[in-house]
């Protein structure tokens, strides 16, 4: 079976200018830093990690509303690394993205039925001057996504933050996509909120076969979602496995750590607490060696001097850390410290 996605190496990279007007200096912002992963069709893999560790621009990247610096991101087997023009546009058709604020997401002078209409009018899906058909499809959108045709002329302020995310959901499935990239899509939403939406996003799952590349600060929500998460930090992805194998078995000290701050039902007494301090590296001057060693309670000189690579733990399960490859053993931990949690 081909992959959906397939992302080999991907970087991106952002120059960025500081300095006195006179002495100014250039540095790099790595904010993907050689990320190596695949999506099956109808799977969801998660994105996890700390804020700034580079999951929402991995999006963006693969979505190619960014350009990658390097690396290469193939869509069912074909490159699009650098496709442009009508080519790019074809494949959005199959990929689309629903962001974190659906307010800002949404034009506010534009009516629900509107904003819909929009991508099935732009890639020409009906003949020119068909307005009942586009209304009729805007209408099955709408009742699809748990809202009712009347919703279609009202505007953005009318409704609430829940629906307003059901209209973003509304606009992104209008073109049949076969992947949605999900930005943190529920962050912005109350409890109640939240959880009808992500109860929509498996609905629809389930229903359109839709693969998903859901990303998200909350590991609650990764559990309730994901066949399959990938962990980063500081650019780069430090774990990535099944559900059931990250969570019950974690083999990196910075998944521990999250895992053991996180109130997971019946993963927590699988979780040996694990201490975290301080604040992840800034992406500008990471660490040498492994970029989580300044904050890891099992850190050695190696982990200073080598950064490590991903080592197959289990069929579907990898981890980059020096515990792995026995080049340094882990220390037992000590209760009663602060354990640091996932930040939105």
């Amino acid at each position: 079976m081909v992959a959906i996605l397939q992302v080999e190496n991907l970087k991106k990279h952002y120059p960025e200018r500081g300095g006195a007007r006179f002495a100014r200096t250039e540095r790099t912002v790595k904010a993907v830093d050689g990320v190596s992963f695949s999506i099956e069709p109808g799977e969801v893999v998660a994105v996890v990690g700390e804020s700034g560790c580079g999951k929402s621009t991995l999006g963006r990247v693969v979505m190619r509303l960014l350009e990658p610096t390097a690396g290469t991101i193939r869509f069912a087997g074909t490159d699009i690394t650098h496709l442009g023009g009508k080519a790019l546009r074809e494949i959005r058709l199959a990929v689309q993205i629903v962001f974190q604020d659906p307010f800002d997401s949404l034009n506010p002078r534009m009516t629900v039925g509107a904003s819909i209409a929009y991508p099935l009018k732009v890639n020409r899906l009906y003949r020119r001057g068909d307005r009942r058909g586009i209304e009729r499809r805007v209408a099955e959108l709408l009742v699809e996504v748990g809202l009712n045709a009347a919703h279609a002329k009202r505007l953005p302020h009318e409704l609430s933050g829940g629906q307003r995310q059901r209209v973003g959901i509304a606009r992104a499935i209008a073109v049949n996509p076969k992947l949605l990239v999900l930005d943190e899509p529920v962050a912005a939403l109350d409890l109640s909120a939240q959880a009808r939406v992500l109860n929509l996003f498996k609905e629809l799952q389930h229903e359109l076969g839709m693969a998903y590349l859901f990303i998200t600060h909350d590991l609650s929500v990764a559990e309730h979602m994901a066949d399959r998460i990938i962990v980063m930090y500081a650019g780069k992805i430090v774990e990535m496995g099944e559900r059931a194998d990250l969570f019950e078995a974690p083999r990196h000290p910075y998944t521990e750590a999250l895992l053991s701050a996180a109130v997971l039902g019946s993963w927590g007494d699988a979780i040996e607490e694990t201490i975290l301090e301080g604040d992840p590296p800034s992406p500008i001057d990471p660490p040498p060696g492994c970029r989580f060693n300044p904050r890891c309670p099992h850190a050695a000189p190696v982990c200073a001097r080598e950064e490590p690579t991903l080592v197959q733990v289990s069929a579907r399960h990898t981890a980059a850390c020096h515990l792995l490859t026995g080049k340094l053993e882990r220390r037992p931990s000590s209760p009663g410290h602060p354990v640091a949690a996932l930040s939105d």
